[in-house]
């Protein structure tokens, strides 16, 4: 996912209050990914940290974000 359509889907879902989920880019030793975050938008820092839920998430590690249907 573009980190165009990372951004424009993270602001449409903090401005709606949308439960989202991400997936990052770093894998384990392995090869797998982590489970996926999920939480709300909850703000963004000078240094590029997106806030979901309470965890601090750098932007450039997000893989792709797609909203949540409740």
């Amino acid at each position: 996912m573009s980190q165009i359509d990372i951004s424009q889907t993270l602001l449409t879902a903090f401005c709606k209050h949308q439960l989202v989920s991400l997936q990052l880019k770093e894998r384990d030793q392995d090869g797998n990914l982590p489970a996926d975050i999920e939480g709300f938008v909850e703000g963004y820092t000078e240094q590029e940290i997106i806030i979901i839920s309470g965890i601090p998430v750098p932007f450039t590690e997000i893989n792709h974000v797609e909203i949540k249907r409740m």
